[in-house]
């Protein structure tokens, strides 16, 4: 708790509350939005090096359901049949999405970016920091590719549990069910990602 305030803090802000965890710095909240000063998709880079940037929508231990939305690329708190949605188990890491990546709907995909998950110890929404992916889910949820990539913080060990994370996806949401198919490498699905964003034909 102490270095998560410090990085607020750094950053030259305090910690702020929205769907039941604290908030990063520079953003605004109205209602179940929250606005920051940049575009959590479009403003920043993909893969800097052997490492990727996330956005984290979701910190570790939490279960309320907030997901950038790709157009104003705000934080907000979705809803499903008009009720504002939790997971039904808390998540095991920071989990958000890669900017500037697609999964297309024309390969099979959903449309969205890119799935991130974080181990290590919870940051605040809205935060985007630089990863090490370690190795990817592959994971269909209704018949289209929904591919988890997972990393741990810069400079940080490779430590994770396999097993516990495949049971997280296979149990989080009650009214899905999720079909694993192993895990791989990876990098090539993030470059194909990244690829996808950049074609001229994307839609965003």
């Amino acid at each position: 708790m102490k270095r998560l305030a410090f990085l607020l803090l750094a950053c030259g802000g305090t910690p702020a509350g929205f769907a039941g965890a604290p908030l990063a710095a520079g953003f605004v909240v109205d209602g179940e939005t929250a606005s920051g000063p940049q575009h959590l998709v479009n403003d920043f880079a993909a893969i800097e090096g052997e490492l990727v940037n996330a956005v984290i929508e979701i910190p570790t231990g939490t279960d309320a359901k907030v997901e950038v939305d790709h157009m104003s690329g705000a934080l907000r708190w979705t809803r499903r049949n008009g009720e504002l949605r939790r997971s039904a188990v808390a998540y095991p890491g920071n989990y958000g999405l890669i900017p500037r990546t697609l999964s297309p709907r024309t390969s099979g995909g959903d449309g969205d970016p890119l799935d991130v998950l974080v181990m290590g110890p919870a940051v605040a929404r809205g935060t985007v920091m630089r990863v090490r992916p370690v190795a990817l889910l592959r994971l269909f949820d209704e018949g289209e590719e929904d591919f988890k990539v997972v990393a741990v913080p810069e400079g940080a060990r490779q430590e994770f549990d396999r097993a516990a994370i495949e049971r997280f996806f296979q149990d989080y949401d009650a009214e899905e069910e999720a079909r694993i198919e192993g895990w791989s490498d990876p990098w090539p699905a993030i470059r194909a990602a990244a690829a996808a964003y950049e074609a001229p034909h994307a839609l965003l």
